[in-house]
């Protein structure tokens, strides 16, 4: 997202991770990051980054931590899914969260794992797996 790959895997600040958002998006990303922030909580969101090559397609999903004495703290996964039928991912996400409307499968126990240990980081570890499942099956 900086256009620095020896950053990848490493903390750097919430300016520094947009240096290269889009224009036409930082009118609506920041504010409701800033939004997530005051309150702390989920964020989920997708949004153009520019690159060398181009715009790119980012999914963002992070948690946002407000402490009491002020400091806020974030962290989260960045997807680039510039080159994916996203929308047929999302609709296939959607689809698997009508539980009651399919039949049984490992992701119904899996998420009730999720569910039962209120997990950020396992919710986003399924939500990888179910997107790249669901890309795997529109080849």
């Amino acid at each position: 997202m900086t256009g620095d790959k020896h950053l990848a895997g490493k903390p750097i600040t919430l300016q520094h991770t947009f240096l290269r958002l889009h224009p036409g998006d930082g009118g609506w990303v920041i504010p409701k990051i800033d939004a997530v922030a005051e309150r702390g909580g989920d964020l989920i969101a997708d949004y153009r980054v520019q690159s060398s090559n181009g715009p790119r397609l980012l999914l963002d999903r992070g948690k946002i931590t407000r402490y009491a004495d002020g400091r806020v703290h974030g962290y989260g996964i960045l997807l680039d899914i510039t080159d994916v039928d996203y929308e047929e991912i999302f609709r296939s996400i959607s689809r698997s969260e009508h539980r009651e409307t399919r039949p049984h499968s490992i992701f119904d126990d899996l998420q009730n794992e999720v569910d039962r240990h209120k997990s950020f980081r396992s919710q986003v570890l399924l939500d990888m797996l179910r997107m790249e499942l669901a890309r795997s099956a529109s080849r």
